[in-house]
């Protein structure tokens, strides 16, 4: 008997079992796919059909994937590889699926920081997992810029909910308005999430993932 076996037999042992409707499996295969490779089928066979809905604004599956593979592939050049840790510092927004879709494609991993922590508890989070590349939302982005020569990061990115607020067409283009960035005073190392979604092709290297490991 596997793990997997083992495991079946202990929690066929739990008293809320006997409830489960007659049609209903006390256990489900999970198929051995990495994440990305089922965002990847989704969009292919649902690539016109809506996604993600946000205060009204509408995204297809195909749009979450393609915005992905340009958010890898502008991490790709800046330095990301596999293995390497990334902070996504954001609300509930389309963007925080974007990143963190283009992030495990490379084969990095998610350090999520909760919108509500302080200087001290993103310094703390970013110093533990060893992140020096951040994506941040504007409102927020004080909090990273306090912290930023504490922790040695490398990269910020900084993105806007406004940015999700403009038609799926516009979002991130040239037509989009870039006065909320006016107010964050340049420095090396800080970049604009629709800046390299515009620069970058969606064609980030391939990566070779093992489900069963990562």
């Amino acid at each position: 008997m596997d793990k997997s076996d083992l495991a079946l037999a202990e929690y066929e042992k739990q008293p809320w079992v006997k409830f489960y409707p007659p049609n209903v499996p006390h256990d489900i295969k999970v198929p051995e796919k990495s994440v990305t490779q089922m965002v990847d089928e989704a969009a292919e066979k649902w690539g016109d059909r809506t996604a993600v809905i946000f205060y009204g604004m509408k995204f297809k599956h195909s749009e979450i994937r393609d915005f992905s593979l340009k958010f890898a592939s502008a991490l790709n050049d800046l330095g990301v590889k596999k293995g390497d840790i990334v902070g996504i510092l954001l609300p509930n927004c389309p963007q925080f699926i974007m990143a963190y879709f283009g992030i495990l494609r490379l084969g990095a991993t998610v350090t999520t920081l909760s919108p509500l922590y302080s200087p001290r508890e993103v310094a703390h989070q970013l110093k533990d997992s060893g992140a020096k590349t951040v994506v941040c939302l504007d409102l927020l982005y004080e909090k990273v810029e306090k912290v930023w020569n504490e922790v040695g990061l490398k990269y910020v990115i900084v993105t806007s909910i406004e940015e999700s607020l403009t038609s799926s067409k516009r979002l991130f283009g040239k037509l989009s308005g870039k006065a909320w960035s006016a107010d964050i005073q340049k420095r090396e190392g800080l970049l604009f999430f629709r800046d390299l979604i515009e620069k970058y092709p969606p064609t980030p290297p391939k990566v070779e993932i093992n489900p069963k490991k990562m």
